[in-house]
């Protein structure tokens, strides 16, 4: 009788854990850097922001659970690229290799790649007006492909420092470290306010689509896409 009792027991113990771990195996990992005012860790430490209340609502909707890895911003693309976030909403252009996943047909947000510069410069109204001129950029942002011909020798401009994030990149700035700074207008805007330049002058280069995206290598990854794209397209619906 009581090796009968102990059989059930352990039964009973094998069950719990194996359903315990299905289950927590099947969150799906969402990786991302904080990107103030669109995404962001509030007091509670819990997602705030635009993109964070789009994430929420598309998951709850299909049914599926997530949770949290916040890394700094090439920790956070590193994560995206070798696979240990599973999930994320940024540009497109921030996947080294997009085959390996699905990626949202529909455009989710936009945000604005300005130039922002003290005083009286010349305005940046394409990347090329930067030819013979510094610059600060924001460590691991690939601005729409900016990056690229800035650090291209053979365009002449001059990057003068990566830094973190668009306080530093304003304090930077500030400083007299570069002619101008990229970076993305409503973060740099929200940074002002703590770094207060008062004669700041900006314009827009460049509107970049935000997408949500899921690795393929995810458990059930295309049926749980699937349920997000209908969860956006009900919460689409929704808003008009």
């Amino acid at each position: 009788m009581i090796k009968k009792c102990w059989r059930y027991l352990i039964f009973g113990w094998l069950l719990f854990c194996a359903t315990s771990t299905c289950h927590a195996e099947d969150k799906v990992r969402w990786g991302f850097a904080e990107f103030p005012p669109h995404l962001y860790l509030d007091a509670n430490g819990n997602p705030n922001g635009e993109f964070a209340r789009i994430v929420q609502t598309i998951f709850k909707q299909a049914g599926i659970e997530y949770q949290i890895l916040n890394r700094p911003n090439r920790r956070a693309l590193n994560a995206i690229n070798t696979g240990l976030s599973e999930f994320s909403i940024g540009p497109v252009f921030v996947l080294d290799n997009p085959e390996d996943y699905f990626i949202s047909e529909a455009v989710v947000a936009k945000v604005t790649v300005s130039a922002f510069w003290v005083g009286s410069k010349s305005p940046i109204t394409k990347v090329d007006d930067l030819v013979s001129r510094s610059v600060i950029l924001i460590s691991s942002f690939k601005y729409a492909g900016y990056r690229d011909f800035i650090e291209n020798p053979t365009n002449k401009v001059t990057l003068a420092v990566n830094v973190e994030n668009h306080v530093r990149a304003l304090q930077a700035l500030s400083r007299g470290r570069a002619d101008y700074m990229l970076g993305y207008r409503a973060p740099t805007l929200l940074a002002d306010l703590e770094v207060q330049i008062a004669s700041l002058n900006s314009s827009d280069l460049y509107d970049v689509d935000i997408r949500f995206f899921l690795r393929k290598s995810a458990t059930h990854a295309e049926e749980k896409m699937r349920k997000l794209e209908t969860a956006y397209e009900l919460l689409r619906q929704s808003q008009h």
